[in-house]
């Protein structure tokens, strides 16, 4: 279904007209009707606010009918044999790589697998176990330091791409997995991101037009 048939068949469900949207969303009445009209889309950090005011999910105004629950904790607790708390971890199916042409988000992804990982364990690298996933790694793009078919830890509390790091991110075009540097002294804010893969040149995007899903904080090796 096109943005603008969902967005509008969401502002007829929510009782709510273009004007009272822009408002609540902070733009002008121009900007709406262009949207419900086909002659532009929302991205980032706006079109999450718009699926925030309607009340809906940010994949059903994408073209998606349906998206499971999000999950208010990501973590559960287990007991081992030796009674040391363990961790379930979840890894989502939803790979981060050079690009993906779907909207997908790794907080509603359906679970592929889930991974027991002992929590001191993991308390000695990352502070706050209580918010991660685990995902595939695809593409060459940030190849050395992330190989295509690795998995990596996510931390997806962290959504603010400072200090600077390695990121999942929503770009407007894909999933990817990139270095994410803030750009002090630009208007409007904007990140660059950058590939390991020299092959892969730097882009820049609008802060706005991100959506930071967690940052990168472990990744498994195999020998």
């Amino acid at each position: 279904m096109p943005f603008a048939e969902a967005i509008t068949r969401a502002l007829h469900a929510a009782e709510m007209d273009q004007s009272a949207l822009a408002r609540l969303v902070g733009v002008s009445s121009q900007a709406v009707n262009q949207w419900c009209r086909g002659e532009t889309q929302p991205r980032g950090k706006r079109l999450e606010k718009i699926a925030q005011v309607l009340g809906v999910p940010v994949a059903s105004l994408l073209g998606h009918d349906s998206e499971p629950p999000r999950p208010g904790n990501n973590s559960e607790v287990i007991s081992s044999k030796d009674g040391i708390a363990d961790l379930i971890i979840k890894e989502v199916d939803i790979a981060a790589g050079a690009g993906n042409p779907t909207y997908a988000d790794p907080y509603n992804e359906v679970t592929a697998e889930k991974w027991v990982i002992p929590r001191k364990f993991l308390s000695s690298f990352v502070k706050d176990t209580e918010n991660l996933r685990i995902i595939s790694v695809s593409g060459e793009s940030m190849s050395p330091e992330y190989k295509h078919g690795d998995k990596v830890l996510v931390d997806i509390s962290h959504k603010t791409p400072s200090p600077p790091g390695v990121y999942v991110v929503w770009d407007g075009y894909g999933v990817v997995i990139k270095r994410l540097e803030a750009l002090a002294g630009k208007n409007p804010p904007s990140i660059r991101l950058s590939s390991a893969n020299t092959l892969y040149a730097d882009y820049e995007c609008s802060a706005e037009d991100l959506i930071v899903f967690g940052k990168v904080v472990g990744r498994w090796d195999w020998i």
